[in-house]
């Protein structure tokens, strides 16, 4: 089974129903019902961390699709994917489930072959999967064009999605398939079928009570049908007067739930699941179909974790000019930690400039340590903290650097203030003969710039 999320223009007056999903909105209970799994492996998995809260953490892959020739009309990038890693880890962790971000792939379309990498299509889907799909792991596919003419598309009890590039840029969307991955439905569900519409009321011992296993099956969504007209841009309480399929007028509510489809114009709504929603995501996690969800699990410390460590350049310790034309510049070595966005942090025993805290929007970086330092998140404890060895960073980088920029001050005594000063075009920069053209019987203080902006600086008197 999959769902699919289609996208229009919209003014800011508009019709629910425009916003076209490709998955039935009429799914029966006995789609939606979550069956308990007594040989849940979850139970031997100990993923608690400092405490007793019991925490569900995923890997996640990207891979995007590039033409032939390298190139693609959306730039999709390491930002983009670290944001979508942000969105869902908002978005999913008051339920205490986590993402893990294991990096970014690129696809080349072949172009040639009879895989359309473009827009896919089931086969493709599939065959792309297979081919690229990293185990253990959610796998998150990006297009140019679409799926089957889709903006994007989730597999219900698997970890894999596919989205055009508008889409995956897209922080609903990201969220409302990801969703649909731990089983949710819209709510706007059965809405519009005499047999699994669901009833407005929601006191389960009212006639017609049916909040529990028709719509959506989830008791704390109101029933909605893609008949209502939202105003303000799809985000306040409807315009029109819409009915359940008792003729009984609905409640009014906002369109401010992940699993309505996005308008990606600018909603002004700010998403989320609700409790039940949450509930019945960690219950399909724990029935665990196929295993996708315990094979794609990850240790609670892994978010602690850099998901990149590099050595890196540090403060300059010495110039030396090698000709006319270049310097070797030679720095010291720096370890540099990188962190996914999405958390709240706290760092102890860090140098600034580092941080030692970072919001969910910051891409925190840490590289001045020569010795380990803490790492805490607030979504997970305060208290609560992780240890990062730092490896040895002795030693230097070196690197030659051509010169970019020059002068010379001359001067008859190093002491006076008495100089001319002039400034080096670029032909004489690179002329190893320059030094003849200089005036006899003075000190000439010559200054060169590199490309990264060092400056190498020489003092000689020309007699």
């Amino acid at each position: 089974m999959f769902f699919l999320l289609f996208i229009n223009n919209f003014t800011n007056i508009v019709h629910s129903q425009e916003i076209t999903c490709g998955v039935s909105n009429n799914l029966s209970y006995e789609e939606l019902r979550v069956y308990p799994n007594i040989d849940n492996p979850w139970t031997n998995q100990n993923n608690s961390f400092c405490d007793e809260v019991t925490r569900y953490v995923f890997n996640v892959n990207f891979h995007v699709v590039y033409k032939s020739d390298g190139t693609r009309e959306i730039p999709i990038g390491e930002t983009e994917a670290l944001n979508a890693i942000k969105y869902l880890n908002k978005g999913f962790n008051p339920f205490n489930i986590f993402f893990k971000y294991r990096g970014i792939h690129q696809i080349i379309d072949d172009e040639t072959d009879a895989y359309n990498l473009v827009n896919l299509n089931s086969s493709s889907m599939s065959w792309i999967n297979q081919t690229y799909g990293i185990p253990n792991s959610f796998n998150i596919y990006v297009v140019e064009s679409g799926i089957e003419g889709a903006a994007a598309r989730a597999f219900v009890d698997h970890t894999r999605s596919y989205f055009n590039s508008s889409a995956f840029l897209d922080e609903w969307t990201v969220c409302h398939e990801t969703g649909h991955n731990f089983g949710l439905a819209h709510p706007y569900n059965g809405g519009d079928d005499p047999i699994n519409c669901e009833r407005v009321t929601r006191d389960p011992e009212a006639e017609g009570y049916n909040a529990h296993n028709k719509g959506d099956a989830i008791t704390d969504t109101d029933a909605t049908n893609q008949t209502v007209w939202f105003s303000d841009n799809l985000c306040h309480p409807f315009l029109n007067d819409p009915v359940d399929c008792d003729e009984t007028a609905l409640i009014p509510h906002s369109k401010d739930n992940y699993m309505f489809t996005s308008d990606f114009s600018g909603n002004p709504c700010i998403p989320s699941f609700t409790p039940k929603q949450g509930e019945r995501m960690i219950e399909k996690i724990l029935q665990n179909p196929f295993n996708s969800f315990t094979n794609a699990s990850t240790t609670i410390e892994s978010l602690y974790e850099p998901f990149e460590v590099t050595d890196v350049a540090g403060d300059v310790i010495s110039v030396t000019s090698i000709d006319a034309e270049n310097a070797e510049v030679c720095r010291s070595i720096l370890r540099q930690h990188r962190f996914q966005p999405g958390f709240d942090y706290t760092f102890t025993n860090t140098f600034a400039p580092d941080p030692s805290s970072n919001s969910v929007d910051d891409f925190p970086e840490i590289k001045y340590n020569t010795y380990e330092f803490g790492v805490a998140i607030n979504q997970i404890n305060s208290v609560c903290e992780i240890a990062i060895p730092v490896i040895c960073t002795r030693g230097e980088i070196c690197v030659l650097e051509p010169y970019v920029k020059g002068e010379v001050y001359s001067t008859e005594n190093l002491g006076s203030t008495a100089y001319t000063y002039y400034e080096l075009t670029e032909a004489e920069i690179n002329n190893p003969n320059f030094i003849d053209l200089l005036e006899n019987n003075k000190y000439h203080i010559i200054k060169k710039e590199t490309q990264s902006g060092v400056l190498y600086q020489v003092t000689l008197y020309k007699n």
